[in-house]
């Protein structure tokens, strides 16, 4: 009995140092798992790291982040054309903005029978004019025009 009234202090100190521990380490591991949930993504395009684009509209490109998509030239010159059709966009192209890069949105459609279709139903078109501005347009090729654009220029400094 007497042996036991020594040990069990003992045994209380070292159960409470073993409970701090491992709350301090699991503490830990959640506020590291934390940041690197909220980690952005390294953008590996330096044309869109020198335009400010962020991936924050992009997320649904998923996709096309796994698997390398090359588009063909006759698609790109569908989207141009019918990003032409819509009269701003128009008249980005005749401020001389150029086509930087054409990204289609791939739309995966799963039939009774388990069988895959992959459709490019609609595409981002990024134009560029340097030192001047850039323009997101989203056109829908089912429909054939343009349903969202997004143009950013820098203010003109000579007021």
């Amino acid at each position: 009995m007497k042996s036991i009234k020594k040990i069990l202090p003992i045994i209380l100190i070292s159960a409470l140092i073993v409970v701090v521990a491992t709350s301090l380490v699991t503490s830990a591991s959640a506020n590291s798992t934390t940041n690197l949930m909220n980690a952005k993504p390294y953008n590996e395009e330096p044309s869109r790291q020198k335009l400010g684009i962020g991936y924050a509209h992009h997320r649904h490109h998923d996709f096309n982040r796994l698997f390398k998509i090359y588009v063909s030239e006759e698609f790109k010159k569908k989207v141009v054309e019918i990003s032409r059709s819509d009269s701003e966009v128009s008249s980005l192209f005749d401020k001389d903005y150029r086509v930087e890069s054409i990204k289609p949105i791939i739309k995966a459609t799963i039939k009774e029978d388990g069988s895959v279709i992959l459709r490019a139903s609609e595409a981002y078109l990024i134009l560029v004019k340097e030192n001047v501005g850039f323009a997101i347009i989203k056109v829908d090729l089912e429909v054939g025009k343009v349903v969202e654009k997004q143009i950013f220029e820098k203010p003109n400094r000579e007021q």
